[in-house]
């Protein structure tokens, strides 16, 4: 959080000047309400100050406004910085460790965690620097004209700050059950647009949604939860501000008795009062908040260490990929449940692969490891660990079209050329997409695009295509166009003598596969080369 604060140094001291200058205006208002009712006034003068007052209300309010003002601005630019921060250490991160996450997970961290550390922990934190100041300028005004009330109002407020610390422990625990029952109920929303044709085809409407009302309803209970205990500590900070703000009437009243005080002043004491006892109640209460927040702020602080340290173990760059290798290699997801073993394999610059088999024989896994999204140390670039290979020069090399596919929401052209100089025209009159030229200029905002599932995986390859990688890695990268359009595609890339092709494919005909320099067969846990009339064979 230092660096935040560092970052917004100047609007965090914009926030303490306006600060500042409403303590000293609310001083002046106490001034001012003592004199309008002091006993004999002049008219001549009532009039010049009731003038006076009418200026200053005006500044008054300007100044209370900008003092809002900045504060909100300075929140919102804490959290657009926090959304940065965020951001850029995932894109740190390598697919192996980014994967392990749950889309919930990542979507309550970049939005309720965040809305929760601005709102709770910084929102309390900026407040306080305003009850501070605002705390010390009454102390020193009601101290000099009466020093028991200042008295007073401490003891009362060492009562009150001491009764809140039994709250700290349960607001966390709370606020911890809050998160997580939010995730859940993201995850349920999720589920629920993914499986909206199956529930409506099914006449499954009222069993889901009994089910979304479970988890609504225990995400309702959260939120009563956590409110309820922030109720119970603001409530009990405000019976004592009460008993304060009582207090000093009773003693105020006691010197004017004994003519130590006349009632202007005790009126402006009064009045000033409110800048010491507020703060006081305030201060506990957005401790509390504070405290019951700490624990995001340290977490989201550990993430992004724990993304930085794990960025600092790829050290070594590469500025050629000649081969992938798998030396011996053994690997499970579960112990005792080996996906492969004792794997030896080796893919070479300018060759063409094409591996097949069963679904479940570890094909994704084979990829998997070879992308980085699974690290292994018997995994070997250019007979150099993986691991140790910095993800930016790895890639720089291979370009990995998936069976699945997503747009940003850009234009087509922003979405295939991503920042690189590429004739977009050249490379969608190669992919077959003709009639998408003239769409290129539109921006795809949502993820209700009307592009068939087949222009979809074409545009994935125009996008593999216009980064001119030495390497390509496809991944089922045919499985939504029809038949003639994958053979003419898959067969103008293995014309490329240049490029390096690693394909999965349940679908490749024989004459297109005779073209591939090795056909790979992935089966009971072992990679072998297979020949042409063998995989023919097979899928006769």
């Amino acid at each position: 959080m230092k660096t935040i604060y560092k970052n917004n140094r100047k609007l965090l001291a914009g926030v303490f000047c306006l600060v500042l200058v409403f303590a000293m205006l609310e001083l002046g208002k106490a001034y001012l309400m003592g004199e309008l009712l002091g006993l004999n006034m002049e008219t001549k003068k009532l009039v010049s100050l009731i003038v006076l007052t009418i200026v200053f209300l005006l500044v008054y309010t300007l100044t209370d406004s900008g003092k809002q003002l900045a504060i909100t601005r300075l929140e919102n630019t804490i959290r657009f910085d926090l959304q940065k921060r965020c951001i850029q250490a995932l894109l740190q991160e390598d697919p192996a460790s980014f994967f392990r996450k749950d889309s919930s997970m990542l979507i309550n961290e970049l939005t309720n965690k965040i809305n929760e550390i601005v709102e709770k922990y910084i929102h309390s934190r900026i407040q306080m620097l305003g009850l501070v100041v605002s705390f010390i300028s009454g102390s020193v005004y009601i101290g000099v004209l009466c020093w028991p009330i200042l008295l007073f109002l401490y003891i009362l407020a060492g009562m009150c700050l001491f009764g809140n610390r039994f709250f700290f422990e349960p607001l966390q625990k709370r606020q911890k059950e809050l998160l997580v029952q939010k995730e859940k109920w993201i995850q349920s929303i999720k589920n629920f647009y993914s499986n909206f044709m199956f529930i409506k085809n099914e006449h499954y409407e009222k069993t889901y949604c009994d089910l979304l009302m479970s988890g609504s309803e225990k995400l309702h209970e959260a939120y009563n939860k956590a409110d309820s205990l922030l109720m119970v500590s603001d409530t009990i900070n405000n019976g004592f501000g009460q008993y304060m703000f009582l207090g000093t009437i009773g003693i105020g009243a006691l010197f004017v008795h004994f003519k130590l005080l006349t009632v202007p002043l005790v009126l402006a004491i009064m009045q000033v009062t409110n800048m010491v006892v507020n703060p006081i109640f305030q201060f506990a209460t957005f401790r509390n908040r504070i405290e019951s927040s700490r624990f995001l702020v340290k977490d989201m602080e550990q993430i992004i260490q724990e993304i930085n340290a794990h960025a600092q173990h790829e050290t070594t760059q590469i500025s050629r990929l000649d081969t992938i290798s798998f030396e011996h290699l053994d690997f499970a997801y579960l112990p005792d449940h080996l996906i492969l073993k004792d794997l030896d394999l080796e893919f070479k610059r300018g060759d063409k692969y094409l591996i097949v088999g069963e679904s479940g024989q570890g094909k994704s896994t084979l990829l998997k490891l070879m992308l980085k999204q699974i690290t292994d140390r018997n995994v070997l670039v250019n007979n150099i660990p993986l691991s140790s290979i910095t993800y930016s020069s790895y890639f720089s090399h291979i370009a990995y079209v998936s069976q699945s596919f997503a747009l940003f929401p850009l234009s087509l052209r922003e979405n295939i050329a991503l920042g690189r100089k590429a004739d977009i025209n050249e490379v969608l009159e190669h992919v077959g997409l003709h009639d998408l030229i003239s769409r290129k200029e539109e921006v795809f905002e949502s993820d209700l695009i009307a592009l068939s599932g087949g222009q979809m995986q074409r545009i994935m390859l125009a996008r593999a295509l216009a980064s001119n990688k030495s390497w390509l890695v496809l991944d089922e990268a045919f499985s939504a166009v029809d038949e003639a359009t994958r053979k003419r595609l898959e067969r103008s890339l293995l014309e490329q003598k240049e490029k390096t092709i690693i394909a999965i494919s349940h679908k490749t005909d024989p004459l297109t596969a005779a073209m591939y320099d090795t056909i790979l067969l992935v089966e009971n846990r072992t990679v072998r080369p297979i020949s042409l009339e063998e995989y023919i064979s097979r899928n006769s």
